[in-house]
């Protein structure tokens, strides 16, 4: 459950005895932290899924075979889109026509 701003800052204050400012800051400080934890955790998660599927690849018998291509080429789109090769874009086009409002 998230807190509000000002319920954090209120609690550092009267727990820890610092002024609001502070409090401020170290909470500031605290994001900055969560924000580079979880980017690291992200990149953790890529590698890990790379590793697999390129593990995967390598070990699949029967590259040659239809069914062995179209897996294999599976494999290397997956492994494309979490690189960020390959992503699912979609384009989107809006025309807008004016309208003509007759009053009578």
């Amino acid at each position: 459950m998230g807190y509000i701003t000002r319920d954090i800052i209120a609690q550092c204050s009267s727990k820890w005895g610092v002024d609001e400012r502070m409090a401020y800051k170290y909470l500031k400080a605290a994001y900055k932290e969560f924000v580079e934890l979880s980017k690291q955790d992200i990149q953790e998660k890529k590698a890990t899924h790379l590793a697999a599927r390129w593990k995967l690849y390598t070990e699949l018998e029967g590259k040659k075979t239809p069914a062995g291509a179209h897996v294999a080429l599976s494999i290397l789109d997956k492994i494309a889109a979490i690189e960020g090769v390959l992503t699912n874009k979609v384009e989107h086009e809006v025309k807008v026509t004016k309208i003509k409002v007759i009053r009578k």
